[in-house]
């Protein structure tokens, strides 16, 4: 099994990973230097946990709403530093703001007893850890990520993940997940549209 090496893979802040096992995916990830942000992440997430959320979804936990940090500008700037880091080694992150949208963005606690469901998810898929805690386990790219603060990962769709159940008297683990996909251009799908004769002009 992989185990990520944080003293090497983060030696500039920010990397990609390429695996290869049942398939061929990329990764970028790193590490995000901003310690005070972490924690003001922390607080925001703890501040804004919902009770009607707890154990409703695939994480078997704390749960903010949907899309808690969508708009924030912590989570902007934190998101427009990641794509400045990786646009020159991930093609999907290239004009990111004329092509992409965050559709979701949520903060998660895990606590003894507490984990996450495997699943995957549809769109490209973010993870800023702001706690140490358990693992990440990519089980079908034989892949354990153990986080330290500040480490993110952000992977394409379809990717089969899990975190196993907390045991122990251990500190909460706090982190800030996100989902990108891609934005709808209605005038230009109505072009087409017209192009090809669907849509009758005037």
């Amino acid at each position: 099994m992989i185990k990520i090496n944080h003293s090497s893979i983060y030696s500039t802040n920010a990397s990609s990973l390429m695996v290869s096992y049942t398939r061929h995916v990329q990764i970028s990830c790193g590490n995000y230097p901003v310690k005070e942000d972490l924690l003001n992440f922390i607080t925001i997430i703890k501040n804004n946990l919902l009770e009607s959320e707890y154990y409703t979804t695939n994480v078997l936990g704390g749960k903010t709403d949907w899309n808690l940090f969508n708009e924030h500008p912590l989570f902007l700037k934190f998101l427009n530093w990641f794509i400045n880091k990786h646009q020159p080694s991930n093609d999907y992150l290239r004009h990111f703001y004329d092509k992409r949208v965050v559709s979701n963005s949520w903060g998660n606690e895990l606590k003894k007893g507490d984990s996450v469901r495997d699943h995957h998810h549809n769109d490209y898929h973010g993870i800023l850890y702001l706690t140490e805690g358990n693992p990440l386990i990519l089980y079908e790219l034989d892949i354990e990520i153990h986080p330290k603060p500040g480490d993110y990962y952000f992977f394409p769709p379809f990717i089969q993940h899990y975190v196993p159940k907390v045991e122990g008297d251990v500190p909460p683990r706090y982190n800030l997940i996100f989902n990108v996909g891609n934005k709808q251009d209605w005038e230009k799908n109505k072009r087409l549209n017209i192009q090809q004769g669907i849509v009758p002009t005037k």
